[in-house]
């Protein structure tokens, strides 16, 4: 079905702005495909990878791990994000990483940073 793993292929990664841009961590694929395994559920990833031009286009931060193929902005079918950030957690490359909730939005961030961040933004 995907072509980087299980559930998931590079299209979904690259950058939404058609650069091309889609070098996309392997940790990061290696988590959300356990993400995806655990919540038995599909995931769409509003936004992976991201060019700095894109980067800036959305408001992204100036030093984002989504520029380094990195992170990933995640909803899961039927949950909601307090519900997808309880799983994440149980990730290993999320537990030393990122998760971000954003309430408000109704999607989380994650990203294999390598150093544990927890935020909640509503």
């Amino acid at each position: 079905m995907g072509t980087v793993s299980k559930n998931f292929s590079r299209s979904e990664f690259a950058c939404k702005c058609g650069c091309g841009f889609d070098a996309v961590d392997p940790r990061l694929i290696a988590g959300l495909q356990a993400l995806r395994d655990l919540a038995d559920r599909p995931i769409t990833i509003n936004s992976a990878c991201r060019c700095e031009t894109h980067n800036k286009h959305v408001g992204g931060a100036s030093r984002s791990y989504h520029k380094q193929g990195k992170a990933a902005d995640i909803v899961i079918a039927g949950m909601k994000p307090a519900q997808m950030a309880a799983l994440a957690e149980k990730i290993p490359q999320f537990q030393k990483g990122a998760v971000i909730v954003y309430n408000k939005n109704g999607f989380i961030h994650v990203d294999v940073r390598g150093k544990k961040y927890r935020e909640i933004r509503n």
